[in-house]
């Protein structure tokens, strides 16, 4: 019941991803959820995967969830939502800013929001270098990769690219 747990909303998402439900009905979901959990950023992410052109969605839609996120939902958070919804999604493509409407700006400004609120996490850390290297934001970049020194993530996908990554 989504009353006592968060949770309940994220598995009945993954029921409205597998029986197809109508838009409509997904959004009332999605709505109610966020009204009783507004940081629960599971519920952004699934919202996403619902709204991939693969899936129920057209163009852009998955990527207006995320703003949504950032801008309607909850502005204590800043652009964590977004960030996280993102990062969730960018598993469905090569590079995230070329093939969608996810703007480095507003995703780095999530991260930074991240790392302020958990400084010490190198999994946070090292998917922010990642997103920099794919947006090709050097500047950015070098400063993470010092922060991370010896502390690659299995992310990297090997670490030879990680070390690839920080020589450029």
């Amino acid at each position: 019941d989504l009353n006592k747990c968060p949770q309940w909303a994220v598995e009945m998402q993954v029921v409205a991803l597998g029986q197809g439900w109508p838009r409509e009905n997904y959004m009332r979901l999605l709505k109610e959820a966020v009204s009783r959990e507004p940081a629960y950023y599971d519920y952004y992410s699934r919202a996403a995967t619902f709204f991939l052109p693969r899936w129920y969605g057209r163009p852009g839609d998955w990527e207006q969830i995320a703003e949504d996120a950032a801008s309607s939902y909850d502005s204590q958070e800043g652009m964590t939502a977004y960030a996280r919804t993102a990062w969730f999604n960018a598993g469905y493509y090569d590079n995230l800013f070329t093939q969608t409407k996810i703007t480095w700006p507003k995703l780095r400004q999530g991260f930074l929001d991240i790392q302020r609120a958990y400084p010490n996490s190198r999994w946070n850390l090292n998917a922010f270098c990642r997103f920099a290297v794919m947006a090709r934001d050097r500047i950015t970049a070098k400063e993470l990769f010092k922060q991370i020194g010896d502390h690659a993530d299995p992310n990297w996908t090997g670490y030879r690219n990680y070390e690839l990554a920080r020589e450029w």
